[in-house]
């Protein structure tokens, strides 16, 4: 007996239905994974300066006008930017009395039993979360008035764009160190915001909590397509850490 025309249109309703449903879920999960914030794993490679530590040749030269300090790509013509790995950091106990060492005159080392550890912990310290489009930056009220802070280029850096990441990529570093040798805890020594604003304070927490991060302010412009303006997922700090926060400007 042959199937009659209605069942056939019923079965090809039910599988265009099907084939729909599909279609649809795949596109929800595309369109879902798309939305999903980037995150930003650093170098598997981790070390302490007691086995490498960064190294920049020193220039003689002019420093770049105020007015001139956002120009990022005339850092070079400055000697800014340039660095290498260099040999690590050689770690010295300092027994040295005065004039030229840190102990009083005629200081004698005691005899001591061997060494033991007694603590295993790391500290951060001027973290400066930038919110960098905020008027109330010290940037913005020297370029208004070029003598504002006695001509200072410290209080501008290109990596104000990237705050929040830096201090994520320090967070995965802390992190990586703890899995070889397990820190005790880690303490936070200040300067943790560049403007004690709200939003710079909360970014702060949030980096080291693990949470998505919206690194703008304001109309959030750039969000979908400049880096430094794109919102990400923060790694944060392994939760078997004991972490400290101390006040004050480090």
């Amino acid at each position: 007996m042959k199937p009659s025309h209605e069942f056939k249109k019923f079965c090809l309703v039910i599988l265009m239905g099907t084939l729909i449903i599909s279609l649809w879920g795949c596109s929800t999960c595309f369109v879902k994974n798309q939305n999903q914030p980037a995150s930003y794993p650093i170098d598997s490679n981790v070390q302490t300066t007691a086995e490498r530590m960064i190294a920049f040749p020193y220039t003689q030269t002019p420093k770049p006008p105020v007015d001139r300090l956002s120009r990022v790509s005339e850092y070079d013509n400055y000697g800014y930017g340039a660095w290498t790995f260099g040999a690590p950091l050689p770690v010295e106990s300092r027994n040295d009395s005065a004039p030229s060492g840190i102990m009083p005159a005629g200081y004698a080392v005691p005899a001591l039993p061997p060494k033991a550890k007694l603590l295993n912990f790391f500290t951060i310290s001027d973290i400066h979360i930038t919110d960098k489009e905020a008027p109330n930056q010290l940037i913005y009220l020297q370029q208004l008035n070029p003598t504002y802070a006695g001509q200072n280029t410290s209080i501008y850096s290109p990596i104000m764009m990237y705050t929040t990441h830096v201090l994520d990529a320090a967070i995965q570093t802390a992190n990586a160190l703890h899995r070889g040798k397990a820190f005790d805890f880690g303490i936070s020594l200040g300067d943790t915001c560049n403007s004690t604003q709200y939003n710079e304070l909360r970014w702060y927490i949030d980096v080291i909590d693990g949470k998505v991060i919206t690194p703008s302010s304001g109309a959030h412009l750039g969000a979908d397509t400049i880096d430094y303006q794109k919102p990400f997922k923060a790694a944060g700090l392994d939760k078997t850490i004991p972490f400290y926060q101390a006040l004050g400007n480090h």
